[in-house]
């Protein structure tokens, strides 16, 4: 009797068996990637606020102007950063699409949907990936620089905010993380107009300088998440803003502009962007 013919086990099932292992290994890697990104973050952000004074710290400078020479500063930092913003542009594109996508209709749109929600997951982890080598490269610019964290949020808020009008928006508009400016920086600013007003002189010219300050912040008391100046911005601000204004413009992305304020911080095992 012929013992039974044993079947050749074909090649493709050793290939399938490992494709769910070798996802998990691709996934695993590329997180590691992130965090390895997201703590150069952290450690580029410590050592710029170890070097320059930190956001709470920050004080405008004593004229109510931003000096030209520190203006150039920030201006040569937006335009280095541009490179950056490009790659994450195309990543936020396709994470906007799931906001635009609505309850399916019908079988030609519930397709359409899916289409448009294909490169969602991907971008998500390029997302992260771009977020903290934005803040790296950030940050590292304004500790080449000399202008810390503090300085660069008080002109970008003045220069889009107050004096362009642009309204602070949101990286994602669905995220249900803190808003950046409504819930840290606005707060931060206020706290720079007082520091202001408290260390500036006390002559007649300087105390009508300071009105426009001093009504501002109070302002803040009724609405502490408001953009400051934006009916009675100092004329020594404007004067300092008015020759950039084109370039400002050009350099400014409002898909992006959260971005430009947020700060890494780990949180647990994870890393936050704040």
């Amino acid at each position: 009797m012929r013992p039974p013919a044993i079947k050749e086990t074909s090649p493709w099932v050793f290939v399938w068996s490992a494709i769910p292992l070798l996802i998990v290994l691709a996934i695993v890697g590329f997180w590691t990637m992130v965090m390895s990104v997201s703590g150069k973050a952290i450690d580029s952000r410590e050592a710029l606020e170890a070097a320059l004074p930190a956001t709470d710290e920050y004080t405008p400078d004593r004229s109510g102007a931003i000096p030209a020479e520190r203006m150039a500063i920030f201006l040569d930092i937006r335009r280095r950063l541009k490179p950056v913003q490009g790659e994450l542009l195309d990543v936020h594109g396709a994470i906007r699409n799931v906001e635009s996508v609505s309850e399916p209709a019908d079988e030609q749109s519930t397709r359409e949907s899916l289409e448009l929600l294909k490169p969602v997951p991907k971008s998500m982890f390029k997302l992260a990936f771009y977020l903290a080598e934005y803040s790296t490269t950030r940050n590292e610019l304004l500790l080449e620089r000399g202008m810390g964290l503090g300085e660069y949020s008080w002109i970008y808020v003045i220069a889009h905010y107050s004096w362009l009008e642009y309204d602070p928006s949101r990286l994602i508009e669905s995220s249900s993380n803190p808003r950046v400016y409504q819930d840290r920086v606005a707060g931060q600013v206020r706290e720079m107009i007082r520091r202001h007003i408290e260390g500036s002189g006390e002559g007649a010219s300087e105390m009508k300088r300071l009105e426009s300050w001093r009504n501002d912040l109070e302002l803040f008391d009724s609405d502490p998440e408001r953009v400051p100046f934006r009916q009675n911005l100092p004329l020594e601000i404007i004067e300092s803003l008015e020759p950039h204004r084109d370039e400002l413009i050009a350099l400014y992305s409002p898909e992006l502009d959260e971005l430009a304020l947020m700060r890494t911080h780990r949180k647990g095992i994870k890393f936050d962007h704040f």
